[in-house]
């Protein structure tokens, strides 16, 4: 862990960040547009869900029910503030001296993200399985 250092330091910092994004900015730009073909794919998923019979059991409901709708902002809060310290933190090395960089963070990050996703795309588009949630039941307008 390193110390904030002078002006001069910081500065050096940024040139070594703006030289690798001018070598990575592709992979980075088609990371970010990935995210947007995977909700493409995400919502084609869903309106294709036909709910059928009975949900199959979720042992994950039974130990963590779903939170009523006047605090489901709690699971948000939380979801948001974590987000947005990792987005935080991913940026510490221009301040100061770490041993990773942002870019090489966020080109690495986005890769295996463009890879697990695709992966999940290609599970929920060939599996139609009737789940728990409220949406799936039997009679429910999807």
């Amino acid at each position: 862990m390193g110390h904030c250092g002078c002006a001069s330091d910081v500065c050096s910092r940024i040139k070594q960040e703006l030289l690798l994004l001018r070598s990575r900015w592709h992979i980075i730009l088609l990371g970010l547009a990935f995210q947007y073909v995977h909700g493409i794919f995400t919502q084609l998923a869903y309106r294709m869900h036909k709910p059928t019979g009975a949900p199959l059991h979720d042992v994950g409901f039974d130990l963590i029910p779903e939170l009523p709708s006047d605090l489901r902002w709690i699971s948000e809060a939380i979801f948001t503030s974590l987000l947005l310290s990792f987005i935080a933190w991913s940026f510490t090395p221009i301040l100061f001296k770490r041993d990773f960089s942002t870019v090489l963070l966020w080109t690495r990050l986005l890769t295996v993200l463009v890879v697990c996703q695709s992966l999940r795309i290609l599970s929920f588009s060939s599996t139609q399985l009737p789940g728990p949630a409220p949406h799936c039941h039997h009679g429910t307008i999807t």
